[in-house]
């Protein structure tokens, strides 16, 4: 059996949370080093388009997001043996890649929502797209004004400053796992 006791007292670790605006997502994933997304504790691009569609949904309903994890790799000195200066100075999603991705591809365009769920000053409907579902609607296809109403959201953000890999899969593994690895059976 292994065991959960520890060398010392559990110390706090240095985590900063605040709410920002989803715009902040692109900011993160424009500055210097970007935003690294690809950890390898991390499962791939999973979700699909209703789910990603249905987290557009839950921000324009105001439905609470859960947090995202990031690390601020430059300010932590974060190194990793054969990782390049870019990756290491990196802002790192520790926990929220599926929402972060799904917000970066609807600002980028590459994701069409009901047009339904807009008002028609919120989009152009020259630019909406015909679907068997009905009219949908991108991001290039809003108006500064349905456009401004889903960058207005906020969504919580955790930043840490961790240095090792090890100790974001940790961060990363009690969130969601509850320390349990993945593929084990949590049976107690």
């Amino acid at each position: 059996m292994e065991t959960l006791q520890t060398l010392a007292p559990i110390r706090r670790i240095s985590v900063s949370t605040f709410n920002n605006r989803i715009d902040s997502i692109a900011h993160y994933d424009t500055a210097d080093f970007g935003l690294d997304m690809d950890q390898p504790y991390q499962r791939g691009h999973v979700w699909g388009l209703t789910r990603r569609r249905n987290l557009i949904r839950s921000f324009l309903l105001g439905v609470p997001i859960p947090s995202l994890i990031i690390n601020n790799r430059w300010e932590a000195k974060f190194s990793h043996p054969g990782w390049d200066e870019k990756r290491c100075n990196s802002h790192a999603v520790i926990d929220g890649k599926q929402r972060c991705t799904t917000i970066l591809m609807f600002m980028r365009g590459e994701l069409a929502v009901p047009a339904s769920w807009w008002t028609t000053e919120q989009f152009d409907m020259p630019a909406t797209i015909e679907t068997d579902d009905g009219l949908y609607v991108d991001w290039n296809g809003l108006t500064r004004q349905g456009q401004f109403r889903f960058r207005d959201r906020t969504i919580g953000v955790a930043e840490g400053q961790f240095s090792t890999l090890a100790e974001e899969q940790a961060v990363f593994d009690l969130v969601n796992f509850g320390g349990v690895a993945q593929g084990e059976t949590d049976n107690v």
